[in-house]
């Protein structure tokens, strides 16, 4: 192994921090939902391809959780936790409000499914796996959960113009729900699985149900 759990770790926070200003930063200057998606799809291409490269220097695919094998229990396992997770939300608060005002275009699905690519293979693949294979199973929840959490606290989509809830991605209690609620779940699957792909589905599945109630 060429780089240790905690230089890779930073890194992949610095690689994310720099995709969020950048979004927010640029994303400032843009006025319309097209526009803005593609600066996020651009941006999250470009993350993607840094966190493979990253990631070849420590991990192989299949050991990242790219690959055939056990998709379908991941696939599985994510779906039942998802039901469970939006029926309960349903039944404590009622149907959730719908974030845009206006209907989902096909660029914004593209950005969703991108950044659910993006974030399970640097917190399921990546860091949870790098930190599991050198300090065991807990150490790698721990971490890959509690940097799942703080990567939310600024997302970009709390910058979409024609959000009717803006900022409402960023707020600190969100990051604590998200880093709590999804993390661990999806990093046990991870585990149990050794497959990612399944949870790239599930986690489209949510950010598609946030945005559009």
């Amino acid at each position: 192994m060429k780089f240790k759990p905690p230089f890779i770790s930073v890194t992949v926070a610095f690689f994310l921090f720099l995709y969020t200003w950048l979004n927010i930063r640029v994303g400032t200057l843009l006025t319309t939902q097209i526009h803005l998606d593609l600066l996020q799809i651009f941006t999250s291409l470009l993350l993607i391809s840094a966190l493979i490269l990253l990631s070849k220097q420590v991990l192989s695919l299949k050991a990242l959780g790219i690959q055939p094998s056990g998709f379908f229990r991941s696939l599985c396992y994510s779906l039942v936790y998802f039901a469970i997770f939006k029926g309960a939300g349903i039944l404590a608060f009622g149907s959730p409000t719908q974030l845009f005002s206006q209907n989902i275009i096909w660029s914004s699905v593209l950005v969703l499914i991108l950044m659910a690519f993006t974030e399970e293979l640097a917190f399921r693949g990546l860091i949870f796996r790098l930190w599991e294979k050198k300090h065991g199973f807990l150490i790698g929840l721990f971490i890959s959960f509690i940097l799942f959490g703080l990567s939310h606290l600024i997302s970009p989509l709390g910058n979409n113009p024609n959000s009717d809830s803006a900022g409402m991605l960023t707020t600190p209690v969100f990051a604590l729900l998200v880093g709590a609620l999804l993390g661990p779940t999806f990093a046990l699957i991870a585990y149990r699985t050794e497959n990612i792909l399944g949870l790239i589905l599930v986690h489209f599945l949510f950010n598609f149900s946030l945005l559009t109630g």
